[in-house]
């Protein structure tokens, strides 16, 4: 008995094989095409180089299990938020898709919207194709994520699962379900009759065709269930499904993700509301843009390819605080640091390409911390402990900084692939193998060791947060403004 949880992300797509405990038994990987980047802020992918990504990844798991693929039993398919597709009655893309990335923007095409109305219109990305490309627009059957255009490519139908169409869609979050506001479809460009049928969590979507079949290697007629978002996915494959556990993702994007028993809003947009991979549930989601991209450039200038473990090698051996050197990694636009650039407090002649490095990693842990503070202040409800995947949550020296900046328990999961695990664990939900997602994680999210926060380091770094980090900000905040006076006055780049 095995389930097939399926990652579509940004950089690639990830195919891989479960069994019923969470172990891995045969995976795919395939790289999407770099995204393409234009002059006027647009960022886009090519849809049929994810499909050929989706095909080539599924066929590797395929080809690698060790017996039939026809003991896959059920299989859920997760993706890339807020990017959007335009296709036609059959459905092809008219059009390459919109990256959650881009940053087109349009002029006022409804002047009598209220604001805040006007304000999602102008990043709509609906609305600009309606305003650059009327013609497509015309074409338009319906405009699909990229899970809901992938289960039209698998399985033959426009559905798609709830956790996907949150964001930037006219999705109702407190009900589930698409909205009743009439402004509301207005402010995207997105007709209620151009979407989708949407499905909760676990619910069947479909089985593979024969036409998918043939391309992907799975088996015709594999039932194929609703998942949910890649964040909500992954924390629900790390097993975070109480509501004191907060799940941290180190990644291209790092986050926190909290789970609440009702949609909350911040009146500041520091975290964002979505619904949860665990139905009856939604999750509040701390982003910080970059997350540990930084280290990857850092590696390319300040060392080789592949350098990390070295340099996770020489952090290790520096004492707490690296030695004076405050990081505050404003890598990215920031909620709680508008218009913030990044800074690098207490740099001498002592200090080393290592000191650097592990006040990156403190660094971005203090940025976490703010987050969950924010959070658990507005939803009077603290955590205790917090599970971390990702990439780098396989260093000891990151997972111990979490632990000790954060003041939590850190548990290390036992894989980084959470988001596919946790698709799968919604494959097994739906089949009826498992009652629920609470038990699910229970038999398939394992732990792989825990940190606990050391007293002393502890204290220190709440020193450095409270004392030194959270007023490097404020009292920078018209430094920052004259920092972008000044730039954008040159001329130069502000992104």
């Amino acid at each position: 008995m095995a389930f097939l949880g399926i990652d579509c992300g940004t950089q690639g797509t990830r195919a891989i094989v479960f069994d019923g405990s969470g172990r891995v038994i045969s995976a795919g990987a395939a790289k999407h095409a770099l995204p393409v980047r234009l002059p006027d802020g647009g960022v886009e992918q090519d849809p049929a180089d994810l499909w050929q990504a989706f095909c080539r990844a599924c066929r590797q798991a395929i080809s690698g299990l060790p017996f039939s693929s026809d003991r896959i039993i059920a299989a859920c398919l997760t993706s890339q938020r807020s990017s959007m597709l335009a296709v036609d009655r059959d459905g092809e893309p008219l059009r390459p898709l919109f990256s959650w990335m881009d940053q087109r923007r349009v002029g006022s095409l409804s002047p009598h919207l209220p604001p805040h109305l006007q304000a999602l219109q102008a990043s709509a990305k609906a609305c600009w194709m309606k305003q650059h490309e009327p013609e497509k627009y015309e074409r338009v059957h319906l405009f699909l994520s990229v899970s809901g255009w992938l289960t039209w490519q698998v399985c033959g139908d426009f559905v798609d699962c709830q956790g996907s169409v949150a964001g930037v869609w006219p999705f109702d979050i407190e009900q589930l379900m698409w909205s009743q506001d009439a402004l509301l479809y207005q402010a995207y460009a997105t007709p209620r009759e151009k979407l989708p049928r949407v499905l909760p969590p676990g619910a069947p979507l479909g089985t593979v065709t024969w036409s998918a079949a043939a391309q992907t290697g799975l088996p015709q007629g594999l039932r194929v269930f609703a998942g949910s978002g890649d964040k909500m996915c992954e924390m629900l494959g790390a097993g975070a499904t109480a509501l004191d556990q907060g799940y941290i993702t180190y990644g291209s994007m790092a986050g926190l993700e909290v789970n609440v028993p009702a949609p909350r809003f911040a009146g500041d947009g520091a975290y964002w509301t979505n619904p949860a991979a665990v139905p009856g549930l939604w999750n509040l989601e701390y982003a910080l843009p970059g997350g540990y991209l930084m280290l990857d450039w850092f590696c390319r200038q300040f060392g080789q390819a592949g350098c990390e473990a070295d340099l996770d090698r020489e952090a290790q051996a520096l004492p707490p605080g690296s030695d004076g050197l405050v990081v505050a990694p404003y890598w990215a636009p920031n909620t709680l640091a508008n218009g913030a650039r990044s800074v690098v407090l207490g740099m001498n002649e002592g200090h080393s390409r290592a000191h650097l490095f592990r006040a990156m990693l403190e660094g971005t842990a203090f940025a976490l911390r703010q987050g969950m503070e924010h959070i658990t202040t507005d939803t009077a409800q603290p955590l205790a402990e917090l599970l971390v995947g990702g990439g780098a949550a396989g260093s000891d020296l990151v997972m111990q900084i979490t632990a000790d900046v954060l003041g939590l328990p850190a548990a290390r999961v036992q894989t980084t692939e959470t988001c596919a695990l946790g698709a799968a664990m919604l494959a097994a939900v739906g089949a009826g193998v498992f009652e629920n997602c609470q038990d699910a994680a229970a038999h398939m999210a394992q732990r792989q060791q825990l940190f606990q926060p050391a007293f002393e380091r502890a204290r220190l770094y709440d020193d450095i947060y409270q004392q030194v980090y959270l007023k490097i900000y404020p009292s920078l905040r018209e430094v920052y403004g004259a920092f972008g006076r000044v730039f954008a006055a040159k001329g130069e780049a502000m992104t």
